[in-house]
C-alpha cells in the first residue's frame, strides 16, 4: 500500500469516528439526564419541580460540557490535519476518548457534590444467584485465541522480518489478556438492589452485564484480528507479494471496528429501553459501599491496566 493510499485510508477512519461521535453527541448523550424520567437527573433522585428551575441550569450545564469537550475534539482535528502530521490521528482518537470520559467524570463529581445529600435511597434486597464463569464464556472462542497468539509470536520471533515493531505485537497481546480479565470481573461483580421494583433491578442489571461482555469481547477480537494480519504481513515473506492481502485485512479489521460501533449502540438504545422508569445506577446507597454500581476490582483492573501499558511503552517505545 502506498504512503497516499495509507494516509487517505487513516482519513477515512477518522471520519467515522468523528461521524459516530456526532450521533454519540445527539442521539446518546444529549439527553441523557432525562432517560429515566422526570424524578431523576443522571444518578441523582430529584423533585417533581426540579426541571422547572434549578434542572434546567443543570441540563445545560451538562449540555455545555459536552459541547466544549467536542469543540476541543474538533479542534485538535482541524489543527491536525492542517499541519499535516497525520500520523498522530491515532492518537487523536485514543486522546478524544479519555478526554470524553474525563469530561463526564468531573461534571459527575460536581454534580455529587451539589445534589448528593439527599439523592440515594438504602439498598435492602442482595442477589445470591451464582454466576459460573462458563455461563458467560466460550470455552472453545478462548482456545482459538490463544492459538492464535501462539502462533503469531512464534511466527514472528521465528520469521519475523526486520520491519517488526515489537511495540505493535506486545500490546495487542496485552490489550486482549487484560480485557480477558475485565470479562471475569464484569462476571462475578455483585450489587444491592433497591427497595422498589427489585427483580426489574436485577433483569437490568444482569442486561447490563452482557452488554458489557459483548463490548469486551468485540474489541478482544478486534485486536486479535489485528495482532493475526501483523504476524501474518511480518512473519511469512510470501504474504508481501498477495496482492490486495493488505487491503483486505484491513478492510476486515474496519468491519470488526464498525460490528463493535453497532453492538455498542443497539446495546445502548436497549438498555436505555428497559431502564426507563427504573432507578438510575448508583442512585441507591449499599449497606458496604455507597456505589452499588462501583467495584474494586473494577478499580484494580483499571489501575493496572493503565500501569501496564505504560511499561509497555516504556519497554518497546511509542
Amino acid at each position: 500500500m502506498t504512503i497516499d493510499a495509507s494516509r487517505n485510508l487513516l482519513y477515512s477512519l477518522t471520519a467515522v469516528i468523528v461521524v459516530f461521535r456526532t450521533y454519540q453527541l445527539t442521539r446518546m448523550d444529549w439527553s441523557r439526564p432525562l432517560k429515566h424520567g422526570p424524578g431523576f437527573f443522571l444518578a441523582f433522585e430529584v423533585s417533581p419541580s426540579f426541571y422547572a428551575g434549578e434542572g434546567a441550569r443543570w441540563l445545560h450545564r451538562f449540555r455545555g460540557v459536552l459541547l466544549v469537550e467536542y469543540a476541543l475534539e474538533w479542534m485538535a482535528l482541524v489543527s491536525l490535519v492542517a499541519s499535516g502530521e497525520s500520523r498522530w490521528l491515532p492518537g487523536w482518537a485514543g486522546g478524544s476518548a479519555v478526554l470524553y470520559v474525563a469530561s463526564l467524570s468531573l461534571f459527575g463529581l460536581w454534580l455529587r457534590r451539589s445534589l448528593g445529600g439527599a439523592s440515594t435511597q438504602p439498598a435492602v434486597a442482595l442477589s445470591f444467584e451464582p454466576r459460573r464463569v462458563g455461563r458467560f464464556v466460550s470455552w472453545p472462542a478462548e482456545g482459538l485465541v490463544a492459538i492464535t497468539l501462539a502462533g503469531g509470536w512464534l511466527l514472528l520471533l521465528v520469521r519475523g522480518d526486520s520491519a517488526v515493531q515489537w511495540v505493535t505485537p506486545a500490546t495487542a497481546t496485552y490489550v486482549v489478556l487484560a480485557l480477558f480479565a475485565a470479562k471475569i470481573v464484569h462476571i462475578k461483580a455483585a450489587a444491592p438492589l433497591p427497595i422498589d421494583r427489585t427483580s426489574e433491578h436485577q433483569q437490568y442489571f444482569d442486561a447490563r452485564r452482557r452488554q458489557s461482555l459483548r463490548v469486551i469481547d468485540s474489541v478482544r477480537w478486534l485486536f486479535v484480528f489485528v495482532f493475526a494480519g501483523y504476524a501474518v504481513l511480518h512473519g511469512w515473506p510470501a504474504a508481501q507479494q498477495i496482492a490486495g492481502l493488505r487491503g483486505f485485512l484491513i478492510a476486515g479489521g474496519v468491519g470488526i471496528w464498525l460490528a463493535m460501533v453497532a453492538v455498542t449502540i443497539v446495546g445502548v438504545r436497549r438498555l436505555d429501553t428497559m431502564g426507563r422508569g427504573l432507578r438510575p445506577a448508583a442512585s441507591w446507597a449499599g449497606p458496604f459501599r455507597a456505589n452499588p454500581w462501583a467495584s474494586l476490582g473494577g478499580g484494580i483492573w483499571a489501575l493496572s491496566f493503565v500501569a501496564g501499558l505504560v511499561l509497555l511503552f516504556a519497554i518497546f517505545g511509542v
